[in-house]
């Protein structure tokens, strides 16, 4: 497993974003059928791609800014932050299993 693949725990905020949405017809950039296999672990680039996915198909993007809706809020933290940010807030909702939450 490369470090790409590396599943990490997810934050209760975290997983109750992915919860929400899973239940949402989310496609790649390519058009494929984005599938969550668990709310509760999750790898970096399959995160990335969920959320992503969520922001276009829910409108929330403004330019080079996410204005996050109330299921993307508690993750981001804000109403509206950079899309350069993402990566770092995203890592605050991201444990090894071994890191001290």
């Amino acid at each position: 497993m490369g470090a790409l693949d590396t599943l990490y725990e997810t934050s209760e905020e975290l997983a109750e974003f992915l919860e929400e949405a899973s239940s949402q017809p989310l496609k790649d950039n390519k058009g494929k059928k984005i599938t969550i296999k668990s709310c509760d672990e999750v790898s970096r680039p399959q995160l990335t791609k969920i959320v992503w996915s969520y922001v276009k198909h829910n409108g929330l993007q403004d330019g080079k800014f996410i204005d996050p809706d109330d299921v993307l809020e508690p993750v981001l933290g804000s109403k509206k932050v950079s899309m350069f940010q993402l990566q770092k807030l995203l890592n605050d909702h991201l444990f090894l299993e071994d890191d001290d939450e």
